[in-house]
């Protein structure tokens, strides 16, 4: 009888844990669906959310250039480098040289290839410059330039010079760090102090080290395009 006991109680117990182990892979089971239904409503939202900014992106790109009433181009590339308008050169320890060259649908960008030699000398600058036909553009709102970043790295710089000399100059350490495309627009407000936008002379379009190259010796590309003031619609 004792026996029986135990095989009976034996039996319970053995039933009892086949019962928990049962229910543990059932809701493990419901778990792990559950997760990958999570997981793939987060990419189908994540994937969402990225189409809506690329749309969105385009959408400001397609109203900004709505909005434009007029411009000047200030050289634009298609018939390539006019070497007696642009100027270029570099200090002691840089190297630039420009040339135009085909890009996407037959357009033509003008090509920036540089280096630097060194980092502990403050003759690290590479520039290409030209004499603006227009002197006064009081009437235009901003500055348009499209880059081409090749993701080498350097400060990017646009100078505008009057014709006393005085020069104010926009800067960037991050354009130049990824592989990207983008147009930049820079509001003409913030050139006022001190250069005189009645009497511009000229523009000049410089890369310097900006502490973001990998090592030097160092060399990278770049390309700039559409260089133009322009004036929004009110």
């Amino acid at each position: 009888m004792k026996n029986s006991k135990i095989s009976i109680s034996l039996f319970l117990v053995l039933s009892f844990i086949f019962v928990i182990s049962v229910f543990s892979q059932t809701t493990n089971g419901t778990m792990t669906n559950e997760s990958m239904k999570d997981a793939s409503v987060s990419t189908a939202l994540e994937e969402k959310k990225n189409i809506e900014s690329s749309a969105k992106d385009d959408a400001k790109s397609i109203k900004v250039k709505n909005k434009i009433a007029k411009e000047f181009v200030v050289d634009d590339f298609q018939k390539g480098v006019n070497y007696d308008n642009w100027w270029f050169g570099s200090g002691t320890y840089g190297r630039i040289y420009i040339k135009p060259v085909p890009y996407l649908d037959d357009n033509i960008v003008c090509e920036i290839d540089y280096s630097f030699t060194t980092i502990n000398d403050d003759r690290i600058w590479l520039a290409m410059n030209k004499m603006l036909s227009i002197n006064d553009v009081r009437d235009y709102d901003a500055l348009s330039i499209k880059v081409i970043s090749g993701g080498y790295g350097g400060q990017f710089s646009i100078n505008l010079v009057d014709s006393k000399n005085r020069k104010w100059t926009y800067a960037n350490n991050d354009i130049l760090l990824h592989k990207q495309e983008f147009e930049l627009h820079i509001p003409l407000k913030r050139f006022l102090c001190p250069v005189d936008l009645s009497s511009l002379s000229s523009l000049e379009v410089a890369i310097s080290y900006a502490g973001n190259l990998l090592e030097i010796p160092y060399s990278g590309k770049c390309w700039v395009d559409d260089i133009k003031f322009i004036k929004y619609k009110k």
